[in-house]
């Protein structure tokens, strides 16, 4: 599929809200236009999901944080291990992202405070190909428009 224009417009709008009115005022646009992007970013898989930005300014008992990973080995059959162990978290788990730079992954994560330290502590470390980690927990989301 060639994205448009206004696709990739909209695409990026819809990053920070999922508010359809919201986009449409944005870009000047009938709901239903954007509706109708909004339908073909998702058949296509150019939008494979929704994110909820947690205002930290309330108290929560949920962090977003942030873990870079480093494996022993990338072979196929380690980052399928390593996916499947990620897998069995997906509630937690936003994003993954594949990087370079003396790591091997980014992973975002968002849960409670509890259950990251557990997830941390005894599943991610705990897998046998785990050559390093480092994270970091989010303490302010800026929105930059």
């Amino acid at each position: 599929m060639k994205l448009k224009r206004k696709d990739i417009q909209i695409a990026n709008l819809l990053r920070d809200t999922i508010d359809i009115d919201f986009v449409a005022r944005k870009l000047n646009l009938p709901k239903s236009t954007v509706y109708y992007h909004f339908d073909k970013l998702l058949k296509e898989k150019i939008i494979t999901g929704y994110r909820i930005n947690l205002d930290k300014s309330h108290s929560y008992d949920i962090d977003m944080i942030f873990v870079l990973v480093a494996l022993d080995r990338l072979d196929q059959k380690t980052k399928m291990e390593f996916y499947n162990q990620l897998r069995a978290q997906k509630d937690m788990i936003l994003d993954v992202y594949g990087i370079s730079g003396g790591w091997d992954f980014l992973v975002s994560m968002i849960g409670k405070k509890a259950d990251i330290n557990k997830f941390l502590t005894y599943d991610l470390h705990g897998f046998k190909h785990i050559k390093k980690t480092y994270t970091f927990f989010v303490v302010e989301n800026v929105h930059i428009q």
